[in-house]
């Protein structure tokens, strides 16, 4: 994955800086739960980072099933897509 500066990052070392960064003590994450858990799906599946974490809170709020276009998010657990 490129960020645009020319560096390549792999899957599971950005989410193991998303998983530090919202477990330091000198930083207030909120839903510190969601973002472990999108981290650890953005290790095993296609779709983005975000999509993980609007599963995630999704899924915390008590909404079941939510519903996507897109193509990679839809197949993630509790994801229906609408294609």
């Amino acid at each position: 994955m490129s960020t645009g500066t020319g560096l390549r990052f792999s899957r599971n070392e950005i989410a193991t800086v998303f998983e530090e960064l919202s477990t330091t003590v000198e930083l207030k994450v909120e839903a510190v739960e969601d973002v472990l858990q999108a981290a650890q799906a953005y290790r095993t599946y296609s779709a983005e980072f975000s999509d993980q974490m609007i599963v995630a809170a999704a899924v915390r709020s008590g909404d079941g099933v939510l519903y996507t276009f897109d193509r990679k998010a839809a197949k993630l657990d509790h994801v229906v897509s609408l294609q």
